[in-house]
């Protein structure tokens, strides 16, 4: 055992009997999430005070729609919303999230623009401590479970209501039941992820994929039905909307690197070849390398959602808000891939993230 799994170990305060303050602190799950917390609260009150906790203001940037303010239409009007919606079939597709802001704020439109930020804040935090959890299961520090929310990508995502966090809390749930060997909870979690965005199956494609090599064929089948729940909304919009939603967004480049080439680099995102291009490309090689054995199901993972960061569609490339985003799924499959192999260094490096996050979230300011 190498000596840094040997000091995360340690951190774990395997004695029971040691319930001191600092050892909850340096142990617990619960501690990381609170911290993770504590941060994201901060700034959202940084954000909302001079505007008078008007939280409307997060459907917008610069008084122009971004991705909440879609959202925010669905949740309000979820039949009539098409014609305020720049491409309805591909913004329906995501339904899970506006219905689940609608419903919270029990159809009351005045709510709903709280109702959509509680479930991201909320879907961040929780998938904090979920992550941890799994991390101090495989023996790791939970701490390294704060990589993946102070990610840039979830100050955005809260900043601008989008559906990325509940998505991955969803993909979260549904590794965490299968840890535990509860495939249909798994199956389930997986179904109700993909409405909320299509990503989950970055997530859910390796355990199907590994199961079926395996022969483990009725697991296999029970994952396999989650797609069926967005399968079927998929047909149901093509007749509504005469248009698939997932046929409908942005064009994933036949090179690789060729939405970056295409759609160029602004100044803002000069260190996004650091921050997202080189890990991608070295996630893949280790993704290579440790593909045989218990490395497959998250070999792929990592696999999947490099190869997205590599051939990721010029519309999001040039964009860093959108690019952040899109990469909340690779910062969390380095992070468990990191955990269950116990590769102790791609955990270390990981945390790189978090300073090179901070120098962004300033930028979460402008236009309010």
């Amino acid at each position: 055992m190498s000596d840094s799994l040997k000091l995360n170990g340690a951190l774990l305060g395997r004695n029971p009997g040691n319930r001191d303050l600092p050892a909850w602190l340096i142990s617990a799950p619960s501690a990381v999430t609170l911290f993770v917390a504590a941060a994201h609260s901060l700034v959202l009150g940084a954000m909302l005070q001079p505007r008078r906790w008007d939280v409307a203001v997060f459907h917008s940037l610069n008084e122009t729609w971004y991705d909440g303010a879609f959202f925010n239409a669905i949740a309000n009007a979820p039949f009539d919303a098409s014609i305020q919606l720049d491409s309805p079939p591909y913004r329906y597709q995501r339904i899970l999230y506006p219905l689940l802001a609608r419903a919270l704020a029990l159809g009351d439109t005045e709510r709903i623009s709280w109702t959509l930020l509680l479930i991201t804040f909320g879907s961040v935090v929780a998938g904090t401590y979920i992550l941890a959890r799994l991390l101090k299961e495989w023996s790791l520090s939970p701490w390294y479970a704060a990589t993946y929310g102070l990610f840039l990508g979830q100050f955005i995502s809260i900043r601008f209501d989008t559906s990325e966090p509940l998505c991955f809390i969803l993909v979260l749930l549904a590794i965490w039941a299968i840890e535990h060997e509860r495939v249909r909870t798994a199956s389930f979690c997986f179904a109700l992820a993909l409405l909320a965005k299509e990503l989950a199956l970055l997530f859910l494609l390796p355990f199907i994929a590994v199961r079926l090599a395996r022969r483990q064929c009725r697991d296999a089948a029970v994952l396999t039905a989650a797609a069926l729940p967005y399968a079927l909304w998929q047909m149901m919009l093509f007749f509504w909307l005469k248009e698939f939603g997932f046929f409908s967004g942005p064009r994933i480049p036949l090179v690789p690197f060729g939405g970056f080439l295409a759609g160029g680099f602004s100044p803002a995102a000069a260190l996004v070849p650091l921050m997202l291009l080189l890990p991608a490309v070295l996630a893949v090689c280790l993704a290579i390398w440790h593909w045989r054995g218990a490395g497959g199901v998250w070999s792929i993972m990592l696999l999947l959602n490099a190869l997205l960061i590599i051939f990721v569609p010029s519309e999001s490339s040039g964009e860093m808000r959108a690019l952040a985003r899109l990469s909340l799924g690779f910062v969390l499959a380095t992070l468990l891939f990191g955990g269950r192999l116990r590769v102790s260094r791609v955990l270390n490096y990981s945390i790189l993230w978090i300073p090179v996050s901070c120098i962004f979230i300033p930028s979460m300011f402008y236009g309010l």
